[in-house]
């Protein structure tokens, strides 16, 4: 497995990535294949900032936590957040599949006029690689990465698509025609 740790805007002590790779390497009992855990530490005021990503099995688990103590607390608690997102993750996968909504529609609307000068800037690009889905699958990826909305290669159309969650709590799905 490969760990990643960088700090944002704050330098990382060799403890903390010790500490880090500790509590990470328990959440391999989740996975058959973890290929990768990459952690950024960050400041903000008082907060420290704990943002961890791990993928493997096809799957990837992100969680954020914020704490005003120090770093270590900040992992513990994200660390645990993780550990019950593979532990659900694992039951839906393995376990009984529940019937998921079936009030998925598209919910296509014309855009609105705007001026483009008013849009604000983009201060984040991230890519990544997209493995064939079914919308289940989809549906599943978004809810562990804690979005509103999660983009796929759906394989049971061959067609890119987003899936989003709607106000109303049910899920939209955007395709191409």
């Amino acid at each position: 497995m490969k760990i990643f740790v960088r700090g944002k805007n704050v330098e990382i002590t060799p403890e903390i990535e010790t500490y880090f790779e500790k509590k990470v390497s328990k959440l391999k009992k989740h996975f058959s294949a973890l290929n990768s855990a990459t952690a950024v530490f960050s400041c903000r005021k008082n907060e420290k900032i704990v943002e961890v990503t791990l993928e493997g099995d096809s799957v990837v688990l992100r969680g954020e936590e914020k704490s005003f103590g120090d770093f270590m607390s900040a992992v513990d608690t994200v660390i645990n957040k993780l550990d019950i997102q593979a532990t659900k993750f694992k039951g839906k996968k393995y376990g009984r599949k529940k019937a998921l909504s079936a009030k998925v529609k598209a919910d296509l609307r014309e855009s609105e006029i705007f001026d483009p000068d008013q849009l604000p800037g983009i201060v984040k690009v991230k890519s990544f690689h997209m493995k064939p889905l079914t919308m289940d699958e989809a549906i599943e990826q978004m809810e562990l990465s804690h979005h509103d909305f999660f983009m796929f290669f759906n394989s049971e159309n061959n067609k890119y698509a987003v899936v989003y969650k709607r106000s109303d709590n049910d899920y939209g799905i955007i395709e191409p025609a």
